[in-house]
């Protein structure tokens, strides 16, 4: 920043410095070379780029500085009082459009349907302030009804602060200046970058962690590979020295083998000879008890077995029948008997 006549001026790498810091609206007096200048039919300023030490300053100028800079020329060493913009315009959209008189209404209600069809983000509709007559047309009916049957979000800012306009109050957004208007467009901007900023510095600690894990991970891998590398280096003595020592202790290992296997097949023999008697002698008490729990032993004990006529097992004297035939079986044969009498 530097004086002169005792103003304070800013270069142009100054105000973008500034400009990059905060999304207020700037009004400085700025000092460098005009680089490109676009002018309307009236030869009013409304757009020019100033360059100063490689940076580059767009800049809306107003009607004032034509009164303190005179015609601009490219390549001119100015200074000006001005409004420096935020952004690059985008493209070149001209319409001309008158915006007070007898032709704005028909104007606006031609224009405003071709700009809600290119795709804006937000259309913003302003004008300086001025009478009731010069603001007539933003309070008449169908540029309202035209502004309110737009897809496009639309901002209105007309006039002054004071200034109140049908067309504002039928806008998605109503803006009291010119300024207020680039305000909301504007509006949470440094928090997005702030947002941006936050995600690139958490991605940069997941980047870096991810990568010292994995670095850590491939050194591992290699230490590893190392390893395998001088072992499989090594492996043919190793295997080399094995088929030695396999050599030499060849008949120790064949002779500790065959008195391993005789040692073996005695123990077989021993256990197989044991398990049999140990089965032999389980058989035999099985038959023991079989044999003192079959009939024929029973009848030896006196015991003898009653049949019916049908030859069935009498189990009960509620199934004998007085004068029935009945057959007897002894340990040495049977006999048939008559029941006379049953108790």
């Amino acid at each position: 920043m530097q004086t002169i006549d005792g103003k304070q001026v800013y270069s142009v790498s100054e105000v973008n410095y500034f400009a990059k810091q905060s999304l207020e609206q700037l009004e400085t007096w700025v000092i460098g070379e005009v680089q490109q200048i676009q002018q309307n039919d009236n030869w009013y300023y409304n757009y020019i780029k100033l360059i100063d030490d490689n940076s580059v300053l767009p800049a809306i100028c107003t009607r004032d500085v034509l009164g303190q800079v005179g015609k601009l020329t490219p390549g001119q060493k100015v200074l000006i009082y001005g409004f420096p913009t935020l952004f690059d315009k985008k493209g070149e959209y001209k319409f001309k459009i008158c915006v007070q008189g007898g032709k704005s209404v028909g104007q606006l209600l031609k224009v405003l349907p071709k700009v809600d069809k290119m795709n804006f983000d937000v259309v913003v509709i302003t004008r300086g302030g001025g009478s009731l007559e010069d603001l007539a047309a933003f309070n008449d009916e169908m540029v309202a009804r035209a502004i309110f049957a737009m897809e496009t979000p639309t901002i209105v800012a007309i006039g002054h602060e004071a200034n109140e306009s049908l067309a504002e109050w039928v806008a998605d957004r109503r803006a009291s200046t010119p300024t207020d208007a680039a305000n909301i467009v504007t509006f949470g901007y440094n928090q997005v970058l702030e947002k941006l900023n936050h995600h690139r510095q958490a991605m940069t600690a997941k980047l870096n962690s991810f990568s010292l894990n994995y670095f850590q991970r491939l050194d591992n891998n290699y230490r590893q590979l190392l390893h395998m590398k001088t072992y499989f280096k090594d492996l043919p003595h190793i295997l080399d020295s094995y088929g030695q020592k396999l050599k030499h202790n060849q008949k120790y290992i064949v002779s500790d083998a065959t008195v391993k296997l005789k040692e073996i097949k005695t123990q077989m023999k021993m256990f197989a000879s044991l398990n049999l008697d140990n089965k032999k002698q389980t058989l035999q008490t099985i038959g023991n008890s079989l044999k003192l729990l079959s009939p024929e032993n029973i009848l030896t004990r006196g015991y003898t077995i009653t049949t019916d006529e049908a030859g069935k097992v009498v189990r009960s004297i509620n199934t004998v029948v007085v004068g029935a035939t009945v057959g007897v079986k002894l340990k040495d044969g049977s006999f048939t008997s008559v029941v006379k009498t049953k108790k």
